[in-house]
């Protein structure tokens, strides 16, 4: 179908490459993230998942974000085939970083989706090398527990020491 988008998986790392199990073939429209997503997780929870299934609710998502600047400055509004490629030329105007080889590709298809503008999105992935070459901080040892104190010897008393009477001589 001409009006569905296909995705590439890609992964935050080493400048966004496109996954190793992501499908390549020429009908690849755009390319999001993919690896290492924090999903939810039956019976509650989150989790890490990696696959196509994940670059697509980025897509989905980025594309919902960006709908109503683009109905805006496209005018456009309804589901037909020109409104498809108004809002195809309006993503890849405002919304794709080309990745991988230049230009359209079948592992890519015509780039990565993202809000950010190309300046700020080389920012971003700087960051995320930077971030990802920094070496763990050590984990903080626990706290040794406190020497039991000695007990402090009883005062002296008239009695003597311990409780017992002093002996006159």
């Amino acid at each position: 179908w001409e009006e569905a988008i296909s995705v590439a998986a890609c992964s935050k790392e080493g400048g966004v490459p496109v996954a190793y199990f992501s499908n390549t073939n020429p009908h690849i429209d755009y390319s999001g993230i993919g690896v290492e997503v924090v999903s939810m997780k039956p019976g509650g929870g989150f989790q890490e998942m990696s696959g196509t299934s994940m670059a697509c609710p980025h897509v989905a998502g980025l594309i919902a974000c960006v709908l109503p600047e683009a109905i805006r400055t496209r005018g456009f509004g309804g589901r037909n085939r020109s409104n498809d490629l108004k809002l195809r030329t309006f993503l890849n105007k405002k919304c794709v970083i080309d990745i991988g080889v230049k230009g359209p590709d079948n592992a890519s298809g015509i780039g990565f989706l993202t809000y950010l503008d190309k300046r700020d999105f080389d920012g971003f992935v700087e960051k995320v090398e930077a971030a990802e070459a920094e070496p763990e901080p050590p984990a903080e040892a626990e706290p040794e527990p406190p020497a039991e104190a000695e007990p402090e010897p009883a005062p002296e008393t008239e009695e003597g020491k311990d409780g017992e009477e002093e002996k006159a001589e």
